[in-house]
């Protein structure tokens, strides 16, 4: 039924605008009032413009034509309409008092006030416009001197009775980002962009700067393109232009590094992007976590626990820095720490499933680091590959070969002997290896308990364990 409507109405006004050549200025603008109420605006403007130019001194083709601009938001054009109907019919007051109001949103406070007075406004109305006038003046200026605190407040009453001055709204926009306040900054300079009749270099200007700052670069960018179409010469515009343009281009690459786990290639481009940006927090802090992250994936462990522990200086509650440095403590072999990192993430974060698996397996790993560690036997590093443990095994099982010990060292050699090929059963295992990263040693009489009373099938070997949660992070 909706839709049928909304045909009606378009061939309605299909028909209206076809009738446009051939008529009397009276009935271009009856033509033009029923477009108007079919919300055809354009058409109705086409109608008024034509009774307009065909009889210039009547004040109510005027009078119409300024109701479709008010009603398309055209507030100049209207407010020029309504100075041609009370120039050949200063009484009418209807029109008069659209006028104020007009010239009163805009900021036009003498103007407004003139025709208040001629309306006969009580002389307590006017005064009230006058202290708006007032406040508009001493905000400005306050925002001039850089004394911003104060300036808001002026500038926010003159803005309640002068709702639509570009002026206004850019002042109270620039001292709103000077507190830190850049969501409603924004707010208003865009709203001003809009009431300058689409944009001057300062708005685009300001509103690519707030947007940035905010962390939407991609927005900045549009914005500021904006600034540089108006005016190529405007030597801030192209230089921020040129900026934020390369450094969206870089940032993007960043972002597709880390997506498509290209950590190496990432600290590259992040090392790049920190070369372009080098103030702004947002991006600082995000640079900085995506190099915490890459290095921690790269088991750069040294390197990626400073870059972690520069992310919490910036900000000690993120809770996705505590977990990336758990695992550079987890790599370090430093248990203890990464338990705490762990519940501090954790803390930050409760119904995270993951890192409470992740919290597990660091508790497990630090109480087996008081046990038997089968890299530290082989004396080779947590990411060894097979054939490096099993030459680790075959020199040091020819060195502490029980054989080559006299009577009185033989029971320690055979100790050691025994712990050699223990660490090369369960490291050359990929299941038994996968357990004992996630904590879980398979060779621990203490943890077989635990397993079988938990319904571990001792017949079915461990390949069907799912202890420890998989081991590699998430």
């Amino acid at each position: 039924m909706a839709g049928g409507m909304r045909w009606v109405v378009l061939l309605l006004a299909l028909q209206l605008r076809s009738t446009v050549v051939g008529l009397t200025a009276d009935e271009h603008s009856a033509q033009g009032t029923k477009l108007l109420q079919a919300r055809d605006f354009s058409g109705a403007l086409e109608h008024y413009h034509a009774a307009c130019e065909a009889e210039p001194s009547n004040a109510q083709h005027f009078y119409r034509r300024a109701t479709a601009y008010l009603a398309s938001g055209r507030h100049r054009h209207a407010i020029k309409d309504l100075d041609v109907v009370l120039k050949y019919s200063p009484d009418f007051n209807q029109a008069r008092e659209r006028r104020a109001e007009l010239l009163l949103k805009r900021g036009s406070f003498k103007a407004a006030m003139a025709d208040y007075q001629v309306l006969g406004t009580p002389a307590a109305q006017v005064q009230e416009l006058e202290m708006a006038q007032q406040q508009a003046d001493v905000g400005k200026q306050l925002a001039a001197d850089d004394r911003c605190p104060e300036a808001l407040g002026a500038l926010g009453m003159a803005i309640e009775v002068a709702s639509n001055n570009a002026e206004l709204r850019m002042a109270r926009a620039r001292c709103l980002r000077q507190e830190g306040q850049l969501g409603e900054a924004i707010g208003d300079a865009m709203r001003a962009v809009k009431l300058s009749g689409g944009g001057d270099t300062e708005s685009y200007f300001l509103l690519s700067q707030l947007h940035y700052e905010t962390g939407d670069r991609k927005e900045a960018l549009t914005q500021i393109r904006e600034c540089v179409k108006l005016d190529d010469d405007h030597k801030p515009c192209k230089k921020f232009y040129k900026k934020v343009k390369k450094f969206n281009k870089v940032a993007d690459k960043v972002q597709d590094n880390i997506n498509q786990q290209r950590f190496a290639e990432a600290l590259k481009n992040i090392d790049a992007a920190l070369e372009i940006e080098q103030e702004e927090f947002v991006y600082l802090f995000e640079l900085k976590m995506h190099r915490c992250r890459a290095m921690t994936s790269l088991t750069q462990s040294a390197p990626a626990l400073k870059a972690c522990n520069e992310v919490l200086e910036m900000d000690e509650e993120h809770a996705e820095a505590y977990v990336q440095r758990a695992k550079v403590y987890e790599q370090l072999e430093d248990y203890e720490q990464s338990v705490k990192d762990w519940q501090q993430a954790i803390s930050l974060d409760e119904n995270n499933q993951e890192m409470k698996r992740g919290l597990d397996r660091a508790q497990k790993l630090l109480k087996n680091s008081k046990k038997r560690d089968y890299y530290k036997i082989l004396g080779v590093p947590r990411n060894a590959r097979k054939r490096q443990i099993l030459k680790a095994y075959r020199q040091l099982a020819l060195q502490w070969h029980p054989d080559k010990f006299p009577p009185e060292e033989k029971s320690q050699a055979e100790a050691k002997f025994m712990d050699l090929a223990a660490a090369k059963e369960v490291l050359t295992d990929p299941e038994k290896r996968r357990m004992f990263d996630n904590g879980v040693d398979p060779l621990d009489a203490e943890q077989e308990r635990e397993r079988n009373t938990h319904g571990f099938n001792p017949f079915g070997g461990f390949g069907g364990h799912r202890g420890g949660g998989g081991g590699g992070g998430f």
